[in-house]
């Protein structure tokens, strides 16, 4: 064998393996669309439960990109070093990711825009998405965070001033 048959063969088997994956994404995506079209034809009050079972337990995760914000994540500032060797402060992201520099970013932690694991801690089912869902991800919201309230801000001794003691 000639080294331009042995090229030939190598280029011939990885055309082939790239066929079947795209062939195992296609019926991924027919599956799933098909998946969401069952869901639309059944009772309102039981998507919710079959959505949840299907992202618990496929065998890969589902992710959603969106603003990490919505779930009270931000950025973590840590040492960053470039090719050079200089070091300096930079953001990253709850994976470790690099976001962008300190500089650039500023010194406060910030939301970002990432792929966040569809968990029932972090999303809800909504069931307004639906109607117009093509993918599993389409169907979950962010949790919505709590509402704090204003006063739990304020530091304790400026809520003790405010306040005037009355006698009795």
């Amino acid at each position: 064998m000639t080294e331009s048959n042995i090229i030939v063969g190598l280029k011939t088997e990885v055309s082939r393996q790239v066929g079947f994956k795209n062939w195992e994404a296609d019926c991924k995506d027919y599956s799933i669309s098909c998946l969401i079209k069952s869901w639309k034809s059944c009772p309102a009050d039981k998507v919710g439960e079959l959505a949840w079972e299907y992202v618990d337990n496929a065998p890969f995760s589902v992710w959603k990109k969106c603003k990490s914000d919505l779930f009270g994540v931000y950025s973590k500032i840590g040492e960053y070093e470039n090719k050079k060797g200089v070091k300096s402060q930079a953001h990253y992201t709850h994976n470790d990711k690099y976001l962008g520099s300190v500089k650039a970013l500023g010194d406060k932690p910030v939301g970002y825009e990432g792929n966040f694991q569809i968990k029932r801690d972090k999303f809800v089912y909504d069931p307004n998405a639906l109607t117009t869902c093509n993918n599993v991800a389409q169907l979950f919201a962010p949790k919505p965070l709590p509402v704090e309230d204003p006063e739990d801000n304020i530091p304790i001794a400026q809520l003790i001033a405010n306040k005037k003691a009355t006698i009795k």
